[in-house]
């Protein structure tokens, strides 16, 4: 079982010289994507709601900062993705922030949908900040019943 640094310099009550060793090879490891600042990252991700009604299915995701013209939303086959930016004008230097919880840049998620959809019919509204994403289901992906003719045996 490995041990943290925090973990050695507790439990071994290592000396100033050992601690400043081991804090310069902490240092000197990159760090991973997930303990980066928001602005070194590549790309965010959309937390997103999938629901199913009847006869559509519903993504819904919560965009702050961005207006319509900044979000774009694509369907191929059985997969939605939504894209966008959201743009920070007003840039404060790094070394200023306390803390940096906002994402600014792009951002996109894809979602792989339960059923087959009619990508031709879909409808996406923006209000207040919220996407909402409205994919009628194929009409194989919908059950039906299908009526039963009786013949007449004397033919």
């Amino acid at each position: 079982m490995s041990t943290t640094l925090i973990d050695r310099l507790l439990d071994q009550g290592a000396s100033e010289q050992e601690n400043e060793a081991d804090a310069a090879i902490v240092i000197a490891r990159p760090p991973r994507e997930e303990h980066l600042p928001w602005t070194a990252r590549q790309e965010g991700e959309l937390a997103v709601d999938v629901y199913q009604e009847e006869d559509a299915i519903a993504v819904v995701a919560v965009i702050g900062g961005v207006s319509a013209e900044d979000i774009a939303v694509e369907i191929h086959h059985d997969v939605v993705t939504i894209r966008g930016e959201r743009r920070h004008e007003d840039r404060v230097p790094y070394a200023r922030y306390l803390t940096q919880e906002c994402y600014w840049g792009p951002f996109s998620r894809s979602v792989v949908l339960p059923v087959e959809v009619r990508a031709d019919v879909a409808v996406a509204r923006f209000r207040q900040g919220v996407l909402t994403i409205t994919l009628p289901k194929a009409m194989r992906a919908k059950a039906a019943s299908v009526p039963i003719m009786e013949e007449d045996d004397a033919l």
